[in-house]
């Protein structure tokens, strides 16, 4: 560029500007449970803060709410604090998950993006009632019965299921809730227990020449993102059970993989159309064909990302930032007075207007 055509653009006096960059403030809280979590919490808020948020590191010692007739109000170590978006991971014991879903209900009323919404939660954290939106939406799973007494479950067992069966802990994660029962007597004894401890169970049918396996695909803002195999290398008919003895092969160039993206997407679209991540599990049947074992909503990340060489992890945060950002946005459209004063302006950028840019071309 020659002197005279750098001094027209330095006088040029309808320079317009873009919009400035805006840092958003996330509350990340702490998983309270950090059994498997920790690492993951850590990587979580490291990638948020790569992406430029402002991270306010979040747990249940520190936080209350204050509800008047004018707003609801977030205080955190005794000090009001207003939030952009709310992010968590993991499964927790069932009184700090109730706490979190509460959570969830009162950011939303306060208009705040969660990394889930609490019908997401609660659905995709309870076996039942993914069973329930799986039968009306008709997607393919294994015959489940539900029942509320020793009598019904007696009634199931011995009149519509074989001898072996599944019995699975409404709640739970891990598969530590899922047994395998043997025999009709010894599901009726496992149901009997579970109740006698306030413990709510499903039963399902099992698919014997499946035992040990599962295709598990991953979903990133509702969309189909990764897909691999589980296989038990332990013995246990569970499938991912096992923390080192299995093995995870890709499945991203399976014939059968746009199968596998059509039925679980199928699943998880039967309760939320663009939720930002699930694992859906599938078995494979050669007898009964692709069955939808049921979506975790909290499902691992490290090992399908190393499978797949897919990059779940930043595409997850990045999406949720998104639609923190795009949320913001549309707030600060309806009104100027909505942009919230905590976002914080970075690096003012030149925009060349229509003469500048003939002046760049002429260059």
């Amino acid at each position: 560029m020659n002197k005279s055509s750098q001094d027209e653009l330095s006088d040029s006096t309808d320079v317009e500007t873009l919009p400035e960059k805006k840092c958003y403030k996330i509350g990340y809280l702490l998983n309270p449970d950090p059994v498997f979590f920790s690492e993951l919490d850590l990587k979580l808020i490291e990638e948020l803060k790569e992406l430029g948020a402002d991270v306010v590191e979040l747990n249940f010692e520190d936080i209350y709410f204050k509800f008047s007739s004018e707003k609801i109000e977030l205080y955190f170590k005794s000090k009001p604090l207003q939030l952009d978006g709310f992010m968590s991971y993991g499964y927790m014991s069932p009184e700090h998950m109730a706490d979190y879903i509460e959570l969830v209900k009162i950011f939303e009323k306060m208009g705040i993006v969660c990394l889930y919404n609490h019908k997401e939660i609660e659905v995709f954290s309870n076996k039942l009632q993914q069973a329930m939106h799986f039968a009306q939406a008709q997607v393919p799973i294994p015959n489940t019965f539900n029942a509320y007494s020793v009598k019904s479950t007696k009634d199931y067992y011995y009149t519509q299921l074989g001898q072996k069966a599944v019995v699975k802990q409404q709640c739970d994660f891990g598969g530590d809730g899922v047994t395998l029962s043997k025999h009709p007597d010894e599901g009726i004894t496992q149901f009997s227990k579970l109740k006698w401890i306030n413990q709510k169970s499903i039963t399902q049918e099992l698919i014997p020449d499946v035992a040990g396996q599962s295709v598990r695909v991953l979903f990133i803002q509702g969309k189909p993102f990764a897909c691999a195999q589980y296989n038990d290398t332990s013995g246990d008919f569970r499938s991912n059970v096992s923390v080192a003895e299995f093995s995870l092969p890709s499945l991203m160039n399976h014939p059968r993989v746009k199968q596998y993206y059509e039925l679980a997407k199928k699943a998880v679209h039967s309760v939320s159309s663009d939720i930002l991540i699930a694992g859906v599990d599938l078995v494979d049947s050669p007898t009964k064909g692709i069955l939808v074992i049921e979506v975790n909503i909290w499902p691992d990340m490290y090992d399908i990302q190393d499978s797949t060489k897919k990059p779940v992890i930043k595409s997850l945060v990045s999406s949720f930032y998104e639609r923190v950002q795009n949320s913001v946005n549309s707030a600060s459209q309806l009104s100027p007075n909505i942009l919230p004063k905590w976002i914080c302006l970075q690096n003012d950028v030149p925009l060349l207007n229509q003469k500048q840019q003939m002046i760049e071309q002429k260059i």
